[in-house]
């Protein structure tokens, strides 16, 4: 188990949700515009639009579970999503949707596909609107909690 491969699984779970938009395993910052386009433009039932998610590694933790030579590490991911907001189409209910459909994507696979001992639930902490570039986006941030096992 690691940072790297548990990154990956996470990864690979967010591509597998329909319409999930660009899926980037790290975070991506960009001021100008068509850069912007390059890395979070979708095309979603003929519209284009922003739609994606990063995942980036927000912070670590570590233990002894009282084990000799067996240590576990904690790492908390932080998934930011976005959306195109268009209000005349109640873009706001397809995010609402598209983040519950991020949080049970993670239900049940407690190991992120073997890459980690254990993986709490995805926590939204922020859904709101923000300006990324110069368009309005939907924004959530979700925090997802994974351990893993290590020896030294």
């Amino acid at each position: 188990m690691s940072v790297a491969a548990i990154r990956a699984q996470v990864k690979a779970i967010l591509q597998g949700v329909a319409n999930a938009g660009q899926v980037h395993d790290y975070d991506r910052w960009e001021i100008d515009w068509d850069d912007l386009l390059t890395r979070f433009k979708a095309t979603i039932g003929g519209t284009d639009q922003i739609r994606g998610w990063t995942i980036h590694a927000q912070s670590d933790g570590a233990r002894y579970p009282g084990t000799n030579n067996v240590g576990e590490l904690e790492h908390l991911f932080l998934l930011r999503g976005y959306l195109s907001l268009k209000d005349s189409t109640g873009s706001e209910k397809v995010f609402d949707d598209l983040v519950e459909a991020v949080q049970k994507a993670f239900l049940g696979n407690y190991t992120l596909n073997g890459s980690a001992m254990n993986a709490e639930p995805p926590q939204v902490v922020v859904k709101e609107a923000r300006q990324l570039s110069d368009v309005l986006v939907h924004y959530a941030e979700l925090h997802l909690r994974v351990r893993e096992r290590t020896t030294f």
